[in-house]
């Protein structure tokens, strides 16, 4: 995603892991994957990996390609996220 140097900032903050960077952009409305690819600069296998894991985590759900936050994801970005 980047080198230090030259690291875009992104939904979530330049700290932020890379699933809570997608799942915050996730929250503003359902995705398709390519979207995930393109606004961060993923790699399809590596936009699959992300997204696999906020589906094992319950915070994400995916149908047909299109990805969207479920209500425990929303908890998660209110209550936790919230407080970095």
């Amino acid at each position: 995603m980047g080198d230090a140097g030259g690291a875009q900032v992104r939904p979530g903050g330049p700290s932020a892991s890379p699933q809570a960077r997608d799942l915050k952009f996730l929250g503003s409305g359902a995705r398709a994957k390519q979207e995930v690819e393109k606004e961060f600069d993923l790699k399809p296998e590596q936009a699959e990996y992300h997204l696999a894991l906020l589906e094992k985590a319950l915070v994400v759900e995916g149908s047909e390609g299109i990805y969207g936050i479920t209500a425990t994801g929303r908890l998660y970005l209110e209550k936790v996220e919230a407080r970095r």
